[in-house]
């Protein structure tokens, strides 16, 4: 059987990234296209968006999360790496990204996101500050690196070698 329409919305543009639920508010919907990020009611997808913001660069990268205080926070990677709160208009924070590529997922915690890049270098960025610490950086062992996975912040740390050899 056909599923049921519980409503449609038409954007001028595709979604540059997957649409990502807020967490910790089910009926709020965040939908990037292009360079605008909007914060949309899931439930009724009425028009106009709760809240637009705009970035100078094309969006790259979408996350949300919970921090500490159990509040929604959006990662955002564009021109620059921003971090979102649903209810102020501008950025937290943004800060320029990371030298090199950033590969692969970033794992967020509750005070961190932690991410890896293509000269194999993996940061950590504060996510109350936006301060960025090197937390890995390539040596001969470990060679440059194709791409990183972080396992857990601070545990375990998989770093694919050009030989393929996975070191942890």
């Amino acid at each position: 059987t056909e599923p049921e329409v519980q409503g449609k919305l038409d954007l001028p543009l595709v979604p540059s990234q997957p649409v990502r639920f807020a967490e910790g508010m089910p009926n709020q919907l965040f939908i990037p296209t292009g360079n605008t990020l909007a914060l949309w009611n899931a439930d009724t997808l009425a028009r106009p968006a709760l809240k637009t913001w705009t970035f100078e660069g094309a969006i790259t990268g979408l996350w949300t999360h919970s921090n500490a205080k159990k509040k929604t926070r959006v990662l955002v990677s564009a021109d620059k790496l921003s971090y979102l709160a649903p209810d102020k208009d501008a950025p937290l924070w943004e800060i320029p990204l990371p030298k090199g590529k950033l590969t692969g997922l970033p794992t967020l915690n509750e005070t961190e996101v932690i991410w890896p890049t293509n000269t194999g270098e993996i940061f950590s960025i504060d996510l109350e500050t936006g301060e960025i610490t090197t937390i890995l950086k390539p040596t001969p062992e470990l060679g440059l690196s194709s791409g990183s996975t972080v396992i857990t912040p601070s545990k375990v740390i998989v770093s694919t070698r050009e030989d393929g050899t996975i070191l942890f």
